[in-house]
Order: C-alpha cells, then structure tokens, then sequence
C-alpha cells in the first residue's frame, strides 16, 4: 500500500495512468498474498462520454497486469489515432502526423487497426509508409486480407498486386472498395464504380447510399438525394440513408 500511495502521489500524468502505475507498484513491492489472476483499471469521465471513460480488464491470466499495461497502451493509441484523423479533417498536418506517430508506437501488436494506420498515412500523402502497414498486417494475420478491398486504389502497386484481386470482389468488397475512394478524395472515380455495379445489380440498396456521399463531395445534392430514396426503397431500413437524407431536409 505504501508503494501503490507513493507512486499515484508522485505521478504527474493522467488519472487513469497513475492508477496503473500504482496498481502495479504494488505488485512489484509484493502484490497480493495469494497470487494474482486479473487486474482492472476504471475512470469514468465527468459527461460520462465513451471518450472519457476508461474501462479496461482482464479476467484470466498469469501475466494479469502486463496485459493490462498492453491494453492502456492501445487505448492511448485509439485515441491518438482519432485524433490524428480529427488533425487531418481540420486540415492540421502537423498535428496529424505528430499524433499518428503516437498511435504507431502504442498500436503495435493490434493487427485490427493497421488498416486505420495505413489510412491516416495515406491521408497525409505517405502511401508508401500505408502500405508498409498493409504489408505487416498481412505478415501478422492471414485474415488481414479482409481489410484490403478498401485499398482498391491501390490494386496495381508492386506490392499488393498478388494480393488482391478485383475480379473475385464479393458485394461487401465492393461497399469496402467504392467507400475507401471516397475516403480518399476519389469520389469521380467512386461514383463511376457504383453506377456501374448498380447497373449490374440495381438492388445494392447500401451502395446507393455510398453513391449519395460520392456525389456530395462533388456539391450535387439533387442527385444525392435522388440516390438515398433509391436505397431507402430497396431497403427501408437503410439507417444512413436516412440519417443522410433527414439531414439534407428529406423534400
């Protein structure tokens, strides 16, 4: 107990970091008699907001508060990573990348979100730094391969060339594709794919949707709207389209 008030008194960072500290100072200057099994570290923020709250745990493990000090680490990332991507839609780079080199560091070992990683680098016009993400989930996770039809952009690179292929896109590989050209500033291009594969298949109701976002990046709200009522006919619970469109004024 001694250790555990010494070290939360003398630390000058976050409320939830100096409580994991604390708790592990006790461990190290003996911990509990019986052994350890989990550990929990919980602050709830003043707004009680999903961003302020830190609620991390881990039930069974021989190594309990190792795995607690993984788990903080990623969600310091997680939010480094929002932050960065809040950066970049505000147009601040150098905050960007100063916030990205952050949720590098702290990401490392979560597969999950390297495609989050390689995103926000591209974003900031390092596609090679992306890649080398793309190319490391790969590495780590054979199911990385997922995540790869929202980097459809980048099909023709040297480096991802034997790994992903068009031709055998399923329909949500397409939603994956069609959203990250979007996301890229691509929407021309993205509009162009969606109305091609609605020709293909008109009862897509979700990339209607995705065709509706394209074309309010390119200041056409007529045809914008005219998309999400094609979406919401095919599918009427269609919950974006019709956020989208409330938001629009649905007339």
């Amino acid at each position: 107990l001694e250790a555990m008030a010494q070290t939360f008194t003398e630390h000058q960072g976050l409320l939830a970091e100096g409580l994991l500290k604390a708790l592990v100072a006790g461990q190290k200057a003996g911990g509990q008699y019986n052994g350890k099994q989990s550990a929990a570290l919980y602050v709830e923020g003043v707004n009680r907001t999903w961003y302020e709250t830190v609620d991390l745990r881990v039930d069974h493990s021989e190594t309990p508060f190792a795995d607690l000090e993984q788990l903080w680490r990623y969600y310091q990332g997680r939010i480094h990573l929002n932050q960065t991507f809040y950066a970049i839609n505000f147009g601040n780079a150098e905050s960007a990348h100063e916030r990205l080199s952050l949720a590098e560091k702290e990401l490392s070992g979560w597969v999950g979100l390297y495609s989050n990683l390689a995103q926000a680098h591209i974003l900031l016009d390092q596609t090679e730094q992306g890649i080398a993400w793309l190319l490391r989930g790969l590495q780590e996770e054979e199911q990385f391969k997922a995540y790869l039809p929202a980097f459809f952009y980048l099909q023709e690179h040297p480096s991802l060339r034997e790994f992903m292929d068009s031709e055998t896109f399923s329909v949500s590989d397409w939603y994956l594709a069609v959203h990250g050209l979007i996301r890229v500033g691509r929407t021309r291009e993205a509009l162009e794919k969606a109305d091609a594969l609605l020709l293909e298949d008109p009862s897509l109701g979700y990339l209607y949707f995705l065709a509706a976002k394209a074309c309010l990046d390119q200041d056409q709200e007529v045809r914008a709207k005219e998309y999400l009522k094609r979406g919401l006919a095919i599918d009427p619970e269609l919950m974006e389209a019709k956020l989208l469109l409330e938001e629009m004024g649905n007339n």
